[in-house]
């Protein structure tokens, strides 16, 4: 009989920040109402942030584009703009890892991670088990 499995299809959010930190863990699947705050709170972020020159023709419905914007920022505004960012990515985690501890990260991995982390929650692609059919049961010929 056909059935869905999700833990077939979608694989836990699991990640590790070492050797840059110690934290690892699971990342508790996101709930619509999280994901929402965390679409808003990027938009915030790009708004509050909406002077200066780099985020000037971002399109702010694309997290990736507002992630490539925020590195092209200067100084004091980077580390705001970071902080805010960091604080919104824990929200959207249920702080697993904590914004403390994304702050703490180092640059590279800690965009990677909020890459990585919006790949799999906002267009999450099938798991490993994705695109495998039920075989059907067909019943035998007569006679044969």
């Amino acid at each position: 009989m056909p059935k869905f499995d999700a833990g077939s299809v979608v694989e836990r959010l699991e990640f590790t920040f070492e050797p840059f930190h110690d934290a690892k863990g699971i990342v508790p699947e996101p709930n619509d109402r999280q994901i929402a705050d965390f679409l808003s709170g990027m938009k915030d972020v790009i708004k509050s942030a909406e002077g200066l020159a780099a985020l000037g023709d971002v399109d702010r419905n694309d997290p990736q584009a507002m992630l490539d914007a925020m590195n092209a920022l200067d100084g004091d505004d980077f580390v705001k703009v970071m902080q805010q960012m960091c604080a919104l990515f824990s929200k959207l985690c249920s702080g697993m890892p904590s914004a403390e501890t994304l702050i703490q990260v180092p640059l590279r991995p800690r965009r990677l991670f909020f890459e990585w982390i919006q790949q799999e929650v906002l267009t999450p692609e099938a798991g490993p088990a994705a695109g495998t059919q039920p075989t059907p049961i067909r019943p035998q010929a007569v006679g044969g």
